[in-house]
């Protein structure tokens, strides 16, 4: 892989531990994709959870050490460290985060500002952070399979799958030109003909499931979609990458590289045509949610990817003046600054009168539901049935939430279900 004389510097070491460790890494990956060189990148969402790595090459000693040194990332980066730093008390004993997992996280988020990182702790940081200023085609690294499927397919941006290269590469300001960052890479392979009217967030995400099903990680092209709202993308991307692992969609007349089918195939015929109907909506509904009409509900989760303003607000409508039902718990996630807004709009205060709690949590992460990072003993503990509005929160109950039965419908009968502790 050809570098640059600047490349070859920072492998030298000539600007510390960490940016030589971060280049070795970037540089190792390149081989293995078969990357001609490196590019720059121009943007970054990333994490740092520097208790989850051991005593390797990079290690909480090295990472402290440049932080130290004055190193810096390269690019606007911002990062997602979970959120428990800013979450209100309620909150965080809703939450039952542990002592030293909030240690641990307010250590990380401390590295995270020392190397000029922002903090936006949120899997939907599109929603707080305006990078559309940047051109069609600007090459980022993101982390997190919603955002990614998202700044690919709605904005025309340029990232793989990431995980921790998008740290390295905000450090280094490089990527190796592999996968979507090439142009072969992102002609679309098949073709989706939507034909079901998309009623709601939730009919979105049972779409997005379904084709994410049957592409695997593969480029889809959709028509029939029309006129959707940032809600709606932010559903069907997220799930596409949950049901699949979708990191690039085709969206005829809303990918800025697909305005047309010869535009989004490359003037390629398609693998296969597919007309997706109310039919396949409600068999993808059937394979996520066993939970019968006027069965019991415990637990309901609306925020996965996490709520824009617009959502919490009509969260708030419909339980004003209403109480959650005894017994029954309704976790509202959004992201901190979100639910700032929603704190001074009233929506916050609402929300909570009513029983319910705003959290800014991930809610796959969320520690007040136990999952093997959290709960040696999780599998003893359940939420019950649990409700939501989105299939990654059903998708991942039995494993995050070890929930009975799963409940999947749209923000009025997930919030009916909470006041009422019944589903239907």
């Amino acid at each position: 892989m050809y570098l640059t004389k600047e490349d070859e510097r920072m492998l030298s070491g000539e600007y510390g531990g960490l940016v030589q460790e971060a280049m070795r890494f970037l540089v190792k990956l390149g081989d293995a994709y078969d990357a001609e060189k490196m590019i720059d990148i121009k943007y970054s969402y990333a994490y740092l959870f520097s208790r989850e790595w051991g005593k390797g090459a990079l290690n909480v000693e090295l990472l402290e050490e440049a932080a130290k040194s004055g190193v810096k990332v390269k690019v606007p980066t911002v990062n997602w460290n979970y959120g428990l730093e800013v979450i209100s008390s309620r909150a965080q004993k809703e939450a039952q985060v542990p002592p030293d997992l909030f240690k641990s996280v307010k250590k990380d988020a401390e590295l995270c500002r020392k190397f000029g990182m922002i903090a936006v702790d949120t899997c939907a940081p599109f929603l707080v952070d305006p990078m559309k200023r940047f051109p069609l085609g600007m090459h980022i690294s993101s982390i997190e399979s919603g955002a990614i499927t998202y700044y690919n397919t709605v904005w025309g941006l340029r990232t793989n799958r990431e995980g921790l290269s998008a740290f390295l590469s905000a450090i280094t300001g490089r990527y190796p030109e592999f996968g979507y960052h090439l142009d072969e890479n992102r002609v679309g392979k098949h073709l989706f003909d939507v034909e079901v009217e998309l009623k709601d967030h939730t009919d979105y995400s049972l779409l997005g499931f379904y084709i994410g099903k049957i592409v695997g990680d593969e480029v889809p092209v959709i028509t029939g979609i029309k006129n959707p709202g940032i809600e709606d993308l932010k559903a069907i991307t997220c799930s596409m990458a949950v049901g699949g692992s979708v990191t690039l969609a085709h969206i005829v007349g809303i990918t800025p590289e697909a305005h047309t089918l010869d535009m989004a195939f490359n003037k390629e015929k398609p693998k296969e045509k597919i007309s997706v109907t109310s039919k396949e909506l409600e068999s993808t509904r059937e394979e996520l949610a066993d939970g019968k009409e006027g069965e019991k509900v415990d637990f309901v989760e609306l925020g996965c990817p996490h709520n824009t303003i617009h959502e919490i607000a009509k969260i708030a409508k419909l339980l004003d003046g209403k109480k959650i039902k005894a017994g029954v718990k309704l976790h509202v996630q959004t992201a901190p600054a979100i639910a700032y807004l929603a704190k001074i709009n009233g929506y916050a205060d609402i929300i909570e009168n009513a029983g319910a709690t705003l959290m800014s949590i991930c809610p796959v992460l969320n520690p007040g539901i136990p999952g093997p990072r959290y709960c040696q003993s999780h599998l003893e503990y359940t939420v019950g049935n649990l409700a939501s509005n989105s299939t990654k929160a059903v998708f991942y109950g039995p494993s995050n939430a070890n929930c009975k039965k799963r409940f999947l419908g749209n923000t009025e009968k997930c919030v009916r279900a909470a006041l009422t502790g019944k589903w239907g």
